[in-house]
């Protein structure tokens, strides 16, 4: 058997669903079943992907004994990287969880406000291979770094209007968790304040949701801050790039229960 193992932001859970459906060689699938996963298990239920089990726990994962491909998916709440080491500290202890059952990893994470800056210093303790989203020869940026084509096209649209919030999928679900106690202490008072000198929202179109809803879902956002929309063309390569080179790797190198492998390094 071999197990990729997929530890992923809150905010990307559309996106990993829409991986996990569209990739014929996975024969079973685990997400952990935790409040920040509980949205990518409704994306898959939603999808029709029928040979999926959310489990509790680590423990419960059971992958199948043959030659197949298991995935195991581990999500972590967004807006954790507001905290640098926050975030830090979550990914060290979540991957020596993930890392004992899974042959590769695949992040769902940018640089992420610098907390990735170094990964292989932060993830020196991994003894597999792990990949993540790149941008020519570096980690894409952030979510929407990875979504709107790279740092260039990133730049490009923030040179057209300073005032730009950009809307992936994601945060056209979750914008307004900003506000929650959890997520930097943000009443609506302080986000108006803010976000004061915001004029747009920038919406990052790509197949995991229809531009009708994103329009729909920024309605409020538009109102609450004077906001107008625009819509990008975004792009899916930098995340399917990493998730073909995690599989590949994971497929490749004998089981970590069976035999000792040399560690590979993607980031």
């Amino acid at each position: 058997m071999s197990v990729l193992g997929v530890l992923t932001c809150e905010i990307l859970e559309l996106e990993i669903a829409y991986l996990l459906k569209n990739d014929t060689r996975i024969s079973s699938l685990f997400v952990l079943n935790t409040a920040a996963g509980r949205g990518l298990i409704n994306a898959l239920k939603t999808s029709g992907i029928d040979h999926f089990v959310p489990i509790d726990s680590f423990e419960a994962f059971v992958p199948p004994e043959d030659d197949s491909l298991s995935v195991l998916v581990h999500v972590l709440e967004l807006g954790m990287h507001s905290r640098k080491s926050r975030l830090q500290k979550a990914l060290v202890t979540e991957t020596r969880k993930l890392s004992v059952h899974a042959d590769a990893l695949f992040f769902g994470y940018g640089l992420c406000g610098n907390a990735l800056s170094d990964p292989e210093v932060l993830l020196s303790h991994l003894d597999i291979p792990f990949f993540m989203p790149r941008d020519c020869d570096h980690p894409a940026d952030d979510c929407v770094g990875m979504l709107i084509g790279g740092r260039q096209s990133y730049y490009d649209e923030q040179i057209k209007e300073a005032g730009t919030f950009f809307m992936t999928p994601g945060w056209a679900n979750h914008w307004n968790t900003i506000f929650e106690n959890d997520h930097e202490n943000m009443d609506l008072e302080m986000a108006k304040r803010m976000f004061k000198d915001y004029k747009r929202t920038l919406l990052i179109s790509t197949p995991v949701m229809e531009d009708r809803q994103m329009k729909e879902n920024v309605q409020d956002f538009n109102r609450l801050f004077n906001c107008y929309s625009e819509l990008s063309q975004g792009s899916m390569t930098s995340l399917n790039d990493a998730w073909q080179a995690a599989i590949t790797a994971c497929t490749a190198t004998p089981c970590k229960n069976h035999t000792d492998t040399e560690t590979l390094r993607n980031t």
